[in-house]
């Protein structure tokens, strides 16, 4: 038997609705809602076991991150993480939530994750009685805790496509979550190298920006065949661009305080107004793109 590919880290999204609506969110959670029929429908348990063991038999991942939206929306969530706990593919479970619910959940929750990652936000602090009972249950339960503190967002999706080339190479070969942070995921049958890329295909082609949603054009559709290891190796290796790297600045856009959009800001639709221009930081670009072209450094 082949040996297994072993990759840092793979995500999936149990659910687009989140309790929150972020501005620069890169998943456009805000924007989702019950007229989401088709996409909603392709996040389900059923396709989820089917992925795990499709690439099981090819590829280990030393974590595995489950996201959102906020995840514990997820009414299913506790069948998704046995699910994936019986499937073997990773050494390590983790939850990713902006904790506001948490101190609520059951205990079989903790028991069945390795460890949990809070986004603090600034603009919707927990409460520190909720803070300090999360505390003491993963030390009950002896679930790691770890802190991402959000007090800004850096801004990545653009609504018009990037049509300088070289550009979107150079924002491709620096991003960061492609290459450092390794925040591939999977979702509806394929693997994506960026987690980004099966929201934005989908929410372009909805808001009539583009011609035809091109999601699945990004990922690598997963079919049981013994070359299927190869094919990820490749396709993770891969230095051409994404589609969706044509409306993403990557890791070099302007940071922006973190705060809720209104609902007035949702009906507009107001991401479908970012573009390159009033997106891209063109000193941080400057620097991450010359440090590439120069050694090499991401």
């Amino acid at each position: 038997m082949p040996e297994l590919y072993r990759i840092e880290k793979l995500e999936y999204d149990v659910t687009n609705e989140c309790n929150l609506k972020c501005d620069q969110c890169d998943h456009l959670a805000p924007f989702f809602n019950g007229g989401d029929t088709e996409f909603n429908r392709s996040i389900n348990l059923e396709e989820f076991s089917r992925q795990l063991m499709l690439l099981a038999k090819h590829l280990h991942t030393n974590s595995f991150w489950i996201l959102g939206g906020e995840p514990l929306l997820q009414k299913q969530l506790l069948d998704y993480l046995a699910c994936l706990r019986s499937s073997g593919i990773t050494d390590k479970i983790v939850l990713v939530t902006n904790g506001l619910m948490l101190a609520q959940q059951p205990d079989a929750l903790f028991h069945a994750v390795d460890k949990i990652m809070i986004s603090l936000y600034s603009s919707t602090p927990i409460p520190q009685q909720s803070l300090h009972k999360i505390v003491r249950r993963c030390e009950t339960a002896r679930v790691e805790l770890g802190f991402f503190s959000k007090s800004h967002f850096r801004k990545t999706i653009v609504a018009k496509r990037n049509d300088d080339p070289h550009q979107v190479g150079l924002i491709f070969q620096t991003c960061t979550n492609a290459w450092n942070w390794h925040c591939h995921a999977i979702h509806d049958g394929h693997l994506y190298r960026c987690a980004t890329a099966p929201f934005l295909g989908y929410r372009l082609h909805r808001e009539g920006l583009v011609e035809r949603d091109f999601r699945k054009d990004d990922g690598l559709k997963l079919e049981d065949s013994p070359e299927l290891g190869d094919r990820i190796r490749e396709y993770l290796s891969s230095s051409i661009p994404l589609e969706s790297c044509f409306y993403c600045v990557g890791c070099v856009g302007k940071l922006v305080r973190h705060r809720q959009l209104s609902k007035k800001e949702i009906e507009e639709k107001t991401w479908i107004r970012s573009t390159v221009a009033n997106s891209l930081d063109k000193w941080k670009a400057f620097r991450k793109f010359s440090r590439w072209r120069l050694i090499g450094q991401r």
